[in-house]
């Protein structure tokens, strides 16, 4: 274990840690096995109230030690506090934070915490709800707010704290509750754009992985326009009879969409629907099994089934062209609905 030098003046924090330690050697060899049920319980209830009087102790040494963490050259006292102590490196971080916010901000959690009426996660919530709330709420308000929340702590565990902080300042200024949940809503959707990403990867088998995210807004729409696809399909089984999943009836309305969008509505630089560049002829382009290279920046190949299914689509070929009956797959044949060019 790595020793420190102590002041010759032995101040009151290390002479009382040292007490408190030899107070534990004095128990280390105590069994509360025969003690009984209720002073078993009152032992438990203490021992929690203890362990967050200790906590606040440490933290308050925290938030002073920045000559510790200078005096061994470490970035700050929470580095230094994992460099020594052996504890996790977030953990040690998010403690400084913990203890400098308990310093110079709230001071009530803070002797809350001291006294042990507050966990040392109760305090986190309590803290990380005023955190949330301090740029919506003023000086006044936020002492009503930090009061509101030790007060409740009495009856509430850390998760439900976090719960009533999402609502807090609803709660303190409920004046201002509907033009607030406005700015959130606003800064959701700015976020949600801000992270929006969509991807496509060729997996080199024949399919593609498409992976992203989207606006809530965005995704219900699609999952809605897909349902709408995949819904008439729910009936439909596999080859070896089994009900299609999920996952794969959306999967295929999705080809089903893009296959059917209105070229009138989409951009003017968008043209038809899917715009294709065929290199077959018409009769590979009436067969079941043929193949076709796209006119896209590749040339992924699809099969001539594909290709007559977005020629329909796309009005490049006269419905005359499509004889009755050659589509691939009843699933063609939507797709194969006689439709003259417009010219």
């Amino acid at each position: 274990m790595t020793e420190f030098p102590i002041d010759s003046g032995r101040s009151v924090f290390v002479s009382g840690v040292a007490n408190m330690h030899g107070l534990l050697d004095s128990l280390a060899d105590a069994q509360p096995t025969f003690a009984s049920t209720d002073a078993k319980a009152g032992l438990l209830v203490d021992l929690v109230r203890a362990e967050s009087r200790v906590a606040a102790l440490k933290l308050r040494v925290l938030a002073g030690a920045d000559d510790v963490a200078e005096r061994d050259g470490a970035r700050n006292a929470g580095a230094w506090l994992a460099a020594y102590t052996n504890t996790d490196a977030r953990a040690a971080h998010g403690q400084l934070r913990l203890a400098q916010a308990l310093e110079s901000r709230w001071t009530r959690t803070a002797a809350a915490l001291a006294a042990g009426s507050l966990t040392l996660a109760q305090t986190e919530a309590i803290v990380d709800a005023l955190a949330e709330v301090d740029d919506e709420l003023d000086r006044e308000q936020l002492q009503v707010a930090e009061e509101l929340m030790i007060t409740h702590a009495a009856d509430l565990d850390p998760a439900r704290l976090r719960a009533m902080g999402r609502h807090l300042a609803d709660v303190v200024d409920p004046a201002s509750a509907q033009e607030r949940e406005a700015q959130r809503l606003a800064d959701q959707e700015r976020r949600a754009r801000e992270r929006a990403r969509l991807s496509l990867r060729p997996m080199g088998d024949g399919t593609t992985r498409l992976s992203g995210i989207l606006p809530d807004a965005v995704a219900h729409r699609l999952e809605k326009n897909l349902d709408a696809f995949a819904q008439p399909r729910k009936q439909a089984a596999d080859a070896d009879g089994l009900r299609a999943p999920r996952h794969r009836l959306l999967a295929l309305a999705l080809g089903d969409l893009l296959e059917r969008i209105d070229p009138d509505r989409l951009p003017h630089h968008g043209g038809d629907a899917t715009t294709v560049i065929v290199t077959l002829t018409l009769e590979q382009l009436l067969g079941t099994l043929g193949a076709a290279g796209l006119g896209f920046d590749d040339s992924t190949p699809i099969t001539a089934a594909d290709a007559r299914r977005l020629a329909c689509q796309a009005n490049l070929i006269p419905a005359s062209w499509v004889a009755p009956g050659r589509c691939s797959t009843p699933a063609d044949r939507p797709g194969c609905i006689p439709r003259w060019p417009a010219r």
